[in-house]
Formats: structure tokens, C-alpha cells, sequence
């Protein structure tokens, strides 16, 4: 288990992990703190960490690991998957049954690894963006169709959570996404609970075409 005594020497390999840097060595404190997270690392002969791994249960019966780390010159030794084990392990002590995790497209080496390990991949996420959400009021002709405003997303009523869990679990996407539901990059099998505390949230929106659970800001909706 990880230690605060530990932070310096994680901070030293996980400055430049993508181009934009990398979240770790700022939230390791608060890993420590928080009794939810599970912190592992590897160190090497001289006591120093020379890898990280964190796992929380993100439902009772599955456990998410993240934010895996190796140092560069420790790489090709499995503390990876010393660290997925040690993770697992916790998670089976808490419950869990399944153990997911999420790895970039192109990240070729750890999807070997933990392929390795008995994971299958299950789910992919998609971006999208819409730069025009405005609607053109005037036909292209003269006598043509009118053309239809843009569909509003708006604040779904509590009535509503019942309705959105029949068309979920009706719906092409829930099999396409194998039932999956996530919040800040964590992924777990959607249940009722989950639509309730997006309405609590005020995440839990509804327009024409069903319901759907983001947030908005600075006039972007994730």
C-alpha cells in the first residue's frame, strides 16, 4: 500500500506520461485520504516507488482499476501486472466479481498486457462535437418545408427515472455498450440507483428522442 512518503518519488515519473502531462502526482494525496481508493506501488531496492496503480469499488460487485504508472527504466518487469493483481485482490475482498479498467486505442502495450491478465475488451467511447446548434429559420425556397429547430435538452421530472430505465434497458444502446454507465472516466453496469442520482444531480436530461445523463458547462455538455 502507498504512503505520502511515497508522492515525491511518483511525481518524479508521471510528469510527461501524455503530451498534455498527466493527473497523477496532483491526486495522489487525495487518493491517500480518500478510504474508497486502494493505492498500490512497486518499489525498488532503495525503498523508492517506481510504480502506482489505484482500484475503488465503482459498484458493489466490480472494481475499477486506474491511473497505472510504471517508471521507464522499470518497465518489461510485470510490476503492471503485480499491480493489477494487488488491485484485484482488494477488490475481491470488497466484493467485487468483475474487475474492469480502460486503455487508450492506440496504447498497444498495456491492451497486450492485460489481455494477458484474462481482460477482454467489452466497450469503446466515441467522441462527438456539434459546432452549430442553431437552426435555420428560412426554407432554402420559396414554398419549401419549414425547417425544425434543433432539439432542446431539458431537466428531466423525477416522474421520468422509470420511463428512461424501460427505455434503456429496451433500447439498441444498452446491449451496444454492454450496460455500461460512467461518471469522471469510471465505467459500471447502470442501475436504477444511477438514473435517481442524476436527477439529484441535475444530470438526468429528456428531450424528443428519450433521456440522457450528462453535465453542462461553459457550454459544453459531457
Amino acid at each position: 500500500p502507498a504512503e505520502a512518503a511515497d508522492e515525491p518519488h511518483v511525481r518524479s515519473f508521471t510528469q510527461d506520461t501524455f503530451e498534455w502531462g498527466d493527473y497523477v502526482a496532483e491526486a495522489f494525496a487525495g487518493w491517500l485520504a480518500d478510504p474508497s481508493v486502494y493505492v498500490a506501488v512497486a518499489i525498488d531496492d532503495g525503498g523508492r516507488a517506481v510504480a502506482v496503480g489505484t482500484a475503488r469499488m465503482s459498484s458493489p460487485r466490480e472494481v475499477w482499476m486506474a491511473s497505472a504508472r510504471v517508471h521507464p527504466d522499470h518497465r518489461r518487469q510485470s510490476l503492471g501486472s503485480l499491480l493489477n493483481s494487488a488491485g484485484v485482490e482488494w477488490g475481491r475482498e470488497n466484493g467485487a466479481r468483475v474487475a474492469r479498467l480502460l486503455i487508450e486505442d492506440w496504447n498497444e502495450a498495456p491492451q497486450r498486457q492485460v489481455t494477458g491478465l484474462g481482460y477482454r475488451r467489452t466497450s469503446g467511447w466515441v467522441f462527438a462535437r456539434r459546432t452549430d446548434l442553431r437552426s435555420d429559420p428560412n426554407p432554402l425556397r420559396n414554398g419549401g418545408p419549414r425547417v425544425p429547430g434543433p432539439e432542446r435538452l431539458l431537466p428531466a421530472a423525477r416522474a421520468e427515472v422509470d420511463d428512461a430505465w424501460v427505455a434503456w434497458n429496451s433500447g439498441r444502446l444498452m446491449p451496444r455498450s454492454r450496460g455500461l454507465v460512467s461518471r469522471h472516466w469510471i465505467f459500471w453496469s447502470m442501475s436504477p440507483g444511477d438514473l435517481v442520482e442524476a436527477k439529484h444531480r441535475g444530470d438526468l436530461w429528456s428531450c424528443p428522442s428519450g433521456w440522457v445523463i450528462g453535465s453542462s458547462e461553459d457550454d459544453r455538455f459531457a
